[in-house]
């Protein structure tokens, strides 16, 4: 099976991102900006990083909370009511099961252990834990310390921010996804700066592969055409997820928009535009507002910002792709 970039359909997904005006206040919402302590901040970055993967269980319909949405207000109110939660004394001290049992009521819609929609409860506190664990041993408990450690680089001969984390096993895929994603989150809070900017790896999730997919920007062979139609589980997506992320670099650069930032358009356009019925043919949103909206200044939304040359829109065979279906905690 291969997957492989469509030079000419990219070209034309940089030139329109480099014409797209991103909405500022974003990065100044409650999650990044009204926890005034900034060991807190990082800590609470960190650990919500560390327990997010494959969220579609996670939801409050009645505060129209979804996914990852759904962990930013869980864990901003638990850094709010219940800080200590976030220390990584605490967390050891719990133990795995105590501390799934903490985690539940956060993520229910009436409070309940009961009515908690956080699935997968016992591998997320596992790596919730684990990530603590690293964080006593080695850096006395404190996110803030870990990074000094790195003196702002991404790599740097065992000791940059990638490969500090690397041990951790949230933070282990070889993609820095969760890294990655950490990393845009601590940028965004003004809690880290990188100084080696060439080293950053983009955020590629699941739903970021699949715009990359529908759109043509990365094709694949018949085999893993039919792989991707018929959304049978694979084994790894390590080809799709490779050229992918090659595919985000270039688009980056083609664009002249920074690398993390592509994250505010192709994840909030995957989780909203491109999702089970796509914009281009039912006309409508998956999400209510439009994920993409939040973080981007558009006069109008009735139509996909990336009509004009996305595959999906004119050939049923890139619409009814979906990103490949893996059994992974990476994203």
């Amino acid at each position: 099976m291969e997957a492989y970039i469509n030079d000419h359909i990219l070209e034309r997904a940089g030139l329109c991102i480099s014409k797209l005006s991103f909405k500022e206040e974003f990065h100044n919402r409650p999650f990044l900006t009204k926890i005034e302590d900034a060991e807190l901040q990082a800590a609470m970055l960190y650990y919500a990083v560390s327990i997010c993967h494959q969220t579609y269980a996670l939801q409050d319909p009645s505060r129209n909370l979804y996914g990852w949405d759904y962990l930013e207000d869980g864990f901003l109110r638990m850094a709010i009511e219940s800080p200590e939660l976030l220390s990584a004394d605490t967390i050891i001290s719990f133990g795995i099961a105590e501390l799934s049992q903490a985690l539940l009521p956060w993520f229910s819609p009436d409070g309940t252990v009961m009515n908690s929609t956080l699935d997968r409860i016992t591998e997320r506190a596992r790596l919730m834990f684990d990530a603590a664990y690293l964080l006593s041993k080695q850096f006395k408990g404190s996110v803030l310390e870990l990074l000094a450690s790195t003196n702002g680089l991404l790599l740097n001969n065992g000791n940059g921010y990638y490969e500090v984390l690397q041990p951790i096993e949230a933070f282990s895929d070889n993609h820095r996804k969760k890294s990655s994603f950490l990393l845009k989150l601590l940028c965004d809070s003004k809690l880290f700066m990188v100084k080696d900017n060439e080293n950053v790896i983009p955020v590629m999730d699941y739903h970021m592969q699949r715009v990359l997919l529908r759109t043509g920007i990365v094709s694949t062979d018949d085999e893993l055409t039919e792989q991707l139609i018929s959304r049978k589980a694979m084994d790894s997506d390590e080809v799709v997820r490779t050229e992918c992320i090659k595919a985000m670099k270039l688009i980056s650069k083609r664009a002249g928009v920074d690398i993390l930032r592509m994250n505010d358009v192709f994840y909030m356009l995957g989780r909203s535009c491109c999702l089970e019925s796509p914009l281009c043919k039912s006309g409508v949103c998956s999400k209510h507002p439009c994920s993409l909206t939040i973080t981007l200044d558009l006069a109008s939304h009735e139509r996909c910002i990336f009509d004009t040359f996305c595959s999906g829109v004119t050939s049923d065979l890139y619409i009814n792709k979906w990103h490949p279906v893996v059994s992974t905690h990476f994203y």
